[in-house]
């Protein structure tokens, strides 16, 4: 089977990111759910047309938008590159809701924020629905801070690959039908959350850092990767870097 490495998948994101235009020009700071954070309100994008690309957006606070119903991505998928040092917040209001994703999840923001799908409490889910594809997630080039939370919500109806240095956060069950690949750097899943029905679960390092995915444990047993047929770990390039799962039980559940 032919693969491509990381560096070569960081690549062509990268300049599929760079060639598209922001046409974001609703809110760009509040939490407040009100017309300006209002997602999927085409008056909020230029032309009326929700293309979900931040790239040029500069963010002047911590920004939390809203979706009040589902909605599809176009092939592109989610560029939130934007200028600004201030996280954003994708979640659903009056109910939970589904963004598919018909492309890829680049987060490479000029900065090192945090990209959150979801918050806490019912019915402020952000489902994934990966649209039948394997989806990347690609999280920062060179820089560990720059990192995907799925807070709340269910990533489903397909395979997903993790790229980039920066950190995935994984909370709740998720049934993914797909292969799940880690390349580069960390997936932490804390206690409650798991991946089900993946047909294979790959951890593979290049010669520039360590990836591993590290299971975060509470006290009691959990079933965390039920059904999934087989874990397989590899190191490409050589080097001093590892690719590895890690286990902890802790009081600390999202250190």
């Amino acid at each position: 089977m032919k693969t491509m490495n990381c560096t070569t998948i960081a690549l062509v994101l990268l300049l599929a990111a760079g060639t598209s235009q922001a046409v974001w020009i609703g809110a760009t700071n509040g939490t407040t759910d009100d017309d300006a954070h209002n997602y999927t309100n085409v008056m909020n994008w230029a032309g009326g047309v929700i293309d979900d690309d931040f790239s040029g957006v500069t963010l002047t606070g911590a920004t939390t938008l809203y979706f009040t119903g589902d909605h599809a991505t176009g092939a592109n998928g989610l560029s939130t590159s934007y200028t600004g040092n201030y996280a954003l917040t994708l979640r659903s209001s009056g109910g939970d809701r589904t963004l598919t994703l018909n492309g890829d999840v680049v987060h490479q923001p000029v900065s090192a924020p945090t990209l959150t799908f979801g918050a806490t409490g019912t019915g402020n889910g952000l489902n994934l629905d990966l649209g039948g594809g394997n989806r990347t997630f690609y999280a920062g080039f060179d820089d560990s801070a720059r990192r995907i939370t799925i807070a709340r919500g269910v990533l489903s109806n397909g395979g997903f690959v993790k790229a980039g240095r920066g950190q995935m956060d994984i909370i709740g069950t998720n049934p993914c039908e797909g292969p799940t690949a880690v390349n580069n750097y960390l997936v932490l899943m804390p206690s409650g959350s798991a991946i089900r029905n993946s047909p294979e679960i790959a951890i593979t390092t290049t010669t520039s850092y360590t990836s591993q995915i590290e299971v975060k444990q509470m006290a009691g047993a959990e079933d965390r990767f039920g059904d999934v047929a087989d874990f397989m770990f590899s190191t490409e390039g050589g080097g001093n870097y590892h690719a590895t799962m890690q286990f902890y039980v802790s009081t600390a559940n999202n250190e």
